[in-house]
């Protein structure tokens, strides 16, 4: 006679199964969802570069140009472009908007949004939405303060300055109340 030393499995159960399919679906929504926060941050961040490119190219523009030019940021819509102060023949300067890279429309990214624009030198009193940072041609910009936000909370804040530059900061600046 015939002893069985092992007991032959032909695979696991579909209990085991179940459990195994309930930890691995636990385990991608903790990454999922911590890769989404991160992207939000992410996109931020590469919007919040690409504006102080703009603040500082606009500037090293106008002073090669000779011509004012500003970058306009549209809140409502979470678009910003720039344009240029050019002279025209019936002598009634208008800003127009760049015909190169930099007049491009930018977009904010879906989650993000222009949470406040303080300017402190010049509004638009025809459209409160409409907001602009200015470049002269000797170098100086606008005294201006803005603020970019997302849906998870993040806060960048640039802040220009009359002739010292850019500063960005990845929260409110301190004693900021709204």
């Amino acid at each position: 006679m015939k002893t069985q030393l092992y007991k032959k499995t032909k695979g696991m159960t579909l209990v085991e199964l179940i459990v195994v399919l309930v930890v691995f679906i636990m385990i991608i929504a903790i990454i999922g969802s911590s890769y989404t926060c991160s992207l939000g941050a992410v996109l931020l961040k590469t919007s919040s570069a690409r504006i102080v490119s703009l603040l500082k190219n606009g500037q090293d523009y106008a002073r090669e140009m000779g011509y004012p030019c500003r970058l306009c940021y549209d809140v409502e819509q979470g678009t910003y472009w720039m344009e240029i102060k050019k002279p025209r023949a019936d002598k009634k300067d208008v800003y127009t908007k760049l015909n190169n890279f930099w007049g491009t429309l930018e977009y904010l990214p879906r989650r993000a949004s222009f949470k406040k624009i303080y300017n402190f030198s010049q509004t638009d009193k025809d459209n409160k939405n409409f907001k602009y940072t200015t470049f002269f041609p000797d170098g100086s910009m606008d005294i201006c303060w803005i603020f970019l936000e997302n849906n998870d909370g993040d806060i960048y804040t640039i802040l220009t300055f009359k002739t010292a530059g850019v500063k960005v900061f990845n929260c409110a600046p301190p004693g900021f109340k709204e």
